[in-house]
């Protein structure tokens, strides 16, 4: 397995609620971060097969990006703004993962290489906690901005 599930979600909810604010979401806070913890699962819903390739490439990130522009589209009523929480999260998961040393096949099934910036274990407890607190930081930061 990756980077811990925890780090996921935490990290993925700290940019729901920094870039709340930017998108205009800020009173759809809590589904605007529901989506993006929703959007940072979906990429580990390919373990066991072909994990770090199936779903975790830009074709899955733009068909989630897609969302929020065809609800806009044929849903005017909804706030399809809470939706850009997707692909947000999903790129979180990306990011993160691309630290690792096995890295990520960003271009799937056109390409299997992989892309990494970094070399740190996935099962590192000190990476884990350091991506945990401060994605915290972030996190309460953002809430400062967005309700002082």
């Amino acid at each position: 397995m990756g980077v811990e599930r925890r780090s996921h979600l935490l990290f993925a909810a700290a940019l729901a609620a920094l870039t709340a604010g930017v998108l205009g979401a800020r009173d759809l806070l809590p589904l605007f971060t529901a989506m993006s913890l929703l959007g940072a699962l979906i990429p580990d819903f390919d373990l066991g097969f072909r994990h770090r390739m199936l779903l975790h490439n830009v074709f899955i990130g733009a068909a989630l990006a897609g969302l929020p522009l065809l609800a806009g589209v044929f849903l005017p009523v909804f706030p399809a703004s809470m939706l850009w929480g997707l692909p947000l999260g999903f790129a979180s998961h990306i990011f993160l993962d691309m630290a690792t040393f096995q890295g990520v096949a960003l271009f799937y099934p056109l390409s299997r290489r992989r892309f990494r910036y970094a070399r740190l274990r996935s099962t590192s407890r000190l990476a884990n906690l350091a991506v945990e607190a401060i994605s915290t930081l972030i996190f309460l930061y953002a809430l400062m901005l967005n309700y002082a």
